[in-house]
């Protein structure tokens, strides 16, 4: 018995140690992959800091939500406004019921081509997310036709933020954290 015993502890004792060392592992790698965005190895270890904080106090994992950092950082997302970003993405990811990467691809997408296609409309509203509903609040035009160019960045982006607030889409997301 107390071999078992023994034998459980050790195995537990190496399974804790294998986790660090992966960890450890993960958090270098995402530190090398932000090192080249931010221009320096402080600069990549003060960002992965701030994900890791975030991370912390969200259902996400590290390597998802710094996967989404880096999208919205080369779409042109500031860097002092990742967190304010990953924050109102999360609530409406956690929502829906969607991964904070799947709706930070959307929001990327739309950031980089500089305009708001039906598609990526279409992208939100199959997973869960009333973004023509509240594109309709935004624009005040409820008969609003959704086709190419009748919606800008502008809106859109207010559309999400709207959606991240108290009183929007997401309030019951922001409990979570």
């Amino acid at each position: 018995l107390a071999k078992q015993a023994g034998a459980a502890i050790l195995t537990g004792v190496a399974a804790g140690l294998t986790a660090i060392v992966k960890s450890g592992a993960e958090l270098q790698t995402i530190r090398v992959g932000f090192r080249s965005i931010m221009g320096s190895a402080e600069g990549a270890a003060s960002m992965v800091d701030k994900l890791n904080k975030f991370t912390a106090a969200t259902p996400y994992r590290l390597e998802e939500v710094a996967r989404s950092a880096r999208q919205l950082i080369a779409v042109g997302t500031g860097v002092d406004d990742v967190n304010d970003r990953l924050k109102m993405l999360g609530d409406i990811a956690a929502a829906s019921g969607n991964s904070i990467s799947d709706i930070a691809a959307a929001f990327a997408k739309v950031q980089a081509k500089g305009k708001v296609e039906l598609e990526n409309l279409n992208q939100l509203a199959e997973r869960g997310i009333p973004i023509f509903d509240e594109l309709r609040k935004v624009t005040g035009d409820a008969n609003m036709e959704f086709g190419a160019g009748s919606v800008s960045v502008e809106e859109y982006n207010q559309a999400l933020a709207n959606m991240a607030t108290e009183g929007g889409f997401a309030k019951d997301a922001m409990a979570l954290w």
